[in-house]
C-alpha cells in the first residue's frame, strides 16, 4: 500500500511569513498547489491500494492560515498543557524547528493522522496515537 502525500504550501512556513502577503499571489501559489494535488487524489481514487494525505488540508485544520489581507493569522494547537505556535524555533512550542524542519509537536500530530488515515483508507486496525501517548515525549518544562 502506498501513501501519496499532498504538497505542502511553503507560504505557511515561518522562513516565509514575511512574503506574499497580497491575495493574488496566494490564490495563484495555491492554484498551482491544487494542480499538483489533484493529479495525486486522481491516482489514490483510481487505485484501492492508494491512499492520498492532503497535507495542505491537515495544517489549515490545526493551525489555520493566513488571513484576508495576506498576513499571518495562525491559531495555536494545543497538546497537554503546550500552545504550539506557527513559528520556528528549538523549543516544543514552535511548529517548526529552527532549521526549517517540523518540530516535535507537528510530527506527532501529523503521525496521529496517518493513521487515521491508514485504517480509514486501508482498514488496518493499527491503535491509534492517543496525545496521552505524546505528551511524555515533550520536556518537562513543556508538558
Amino acid at each position: 500500500r502506498i501513501v501519496l502525500v499532498g504538497i505542502f504550501d511553503n507560504a505557511h512556513w515561518p522562513r516565509y511569513l514575511d512574503r506574499w502577503h497580497s491575495p493574488g499571489q496566494l490564490d495563484n501559489i495555491e492554484q498551482g498547489l491544487d494542480a499538483f494535488d489533484r493529479a495525486l487524489l486522481r491516482m489514490a481514487q483510481a487505485d484501492p491500494r492508494v491512499a492520498f494525505f492532503d497535507d495542505r488540508a491537515w495544517f489549515a485544520a490545526r493551525w489555520g492560515g493566513r488571513g484576508p489581507d495576506g498576513r499571518p493569522a495562525y491559531r495555536p494547537v494545543a497538546l497537554g498543557g503546550l500552545h504550539v505556535v506557527n513559528r520556528a524555533g528549538d523549543t516544543p512550542d514552535n511548529a517548526v524547528l529552527a532549521d526549517g524542519h517540523a518540530g516535535l509537536v507537528w510530527n506527532a500530530l501529523w503521525a496521529q493522522s496517518l493513521v487515521v488515515l491508514l485504517n480509514a483508507r486501508f482498514g488496518l486496525g493499527i491503535a491509534p496515537i492517543r496525545d496521552e501517548e505524546i505528551v511524555p515525549l515533550l520536556p518537562p518544562a513543556h508538558r
